[in-house]
Order: structure tokens, then C-alpha cells, then sequence
């Protein structure tokens, strides 16, 4: 998966989830990672959407269906969750070709197959759009401990 995020107000927030993250560490496993789940997902699904519209389609319209999240929650560690978006390798095995381009390419026999430019889409999204999904999630969370 491409992931980049990137957060201005990190320590602030970082803050606020640390002692959310303890909070939900209080609740039992089952439970903390079920409303932990339900948070993240509310709180990044405007991302995911906006995503999806930003993607270029192609003919088949598989790099749009690649698109995918991951979320993992571990009570042991105090709470602790990762959450990932990016393309998923089976359904769009060329997003890394479309988003960081290739260097000129040439067959065997020497034909030049030219070289795909760097489209960048999904890096300059996230750093464009993303800088305030860590409130957003913040807040998400603190709703679901209330």
C-alpha cells in the first residue's frame, strides 16, 4: 500500500488520542475495538470518497476499486491502532507505476516503449487533504467514548 500522512498539529493532537488510546484500553477488547473501528472509519470515509473521485478511471476502472484501508487494533498496547489507505496490490498491481512513473523502457528485441510519467495523485491528495484527519479521528473517537 502507498501510504503518506502527514499531520501540522501533531503534538496537540497526539495528545488528545493518547489519552483516548487509554481510555479504550479500560474497555473490554471486544468493545474498544469495535466503537475504535467505527471511529477511524467515520472519521477517514470523506477521504476514501474524495479519493476515489481524484483516481484516474483507465478503461477498466481497477485502480479506482483498488483503492483499500486497513485497520488494526491491538488492546495490549495500550489502546494502540494503525489505519492504512492506499491501493491494494492484487486488485491494482500498476498504482505504483501510475503514481510514481517509469524511466524510459525498451524491449528485448530494442523497441522503445517510452516512459510513463509520475502522475503523483494519491501524495499530493493526502498532503493537500489529510493534514486534519488526526483531529477528525480525535473527535470521532471522543464521541464514541461519551
Amino acid at each position: 500500500m502507498i501510504t503518506v500522512l502527514r499531520m501540522d498539529n501533531a503534538a496537540q493532537v497526539n495528545r488528545d488520542i493518547r489519552r483516548m488510546r487509554e481510555a479504550f484500553r479500560k474497555l473490554p477488547s471486544k468493545v474498544g475495538r469495535k466503537y475504535c473501528r467505527k471511529a477511524v472509519t467515520e472519521a477517514t470515509k470523506p477521504l476514501r470518497q474524495e479519493l476515489r473521485l481524484i483516481t484516474p478511471k483507465g478503461r477498466t476502472g481497477k485502480l479506482r476499486k483498488g483503492i483499500s484501508q486497513q485497520f488494526k487494533y491491538s488492546p495490549r498496547d495500550a489502546g494502540l491502532f494503525k489505519y492504512r489507505l492506499g491501493f491494494d496490490r492484487k486488485k491494482a498491481p500498476h498504482a505504483l507505476l501510475l503514481e510514481a512513473g517509469t524511466k524510459v523502457r525498451r524491449t528485448k528485441k530494442g523497441a522503445n516503449r517510452g516512459r510513463g510519467p509520475a502522475l503523483k495523485f494519491f501524495q499530493q491528495y493526502i498532503e493537500a487533504k489529510a493534514a486534519n484527519v488526526g483531529e477528525r479521528i480525535a473527535a470521532a473517537l471522543k464521541k464514541y467514548l461519551e
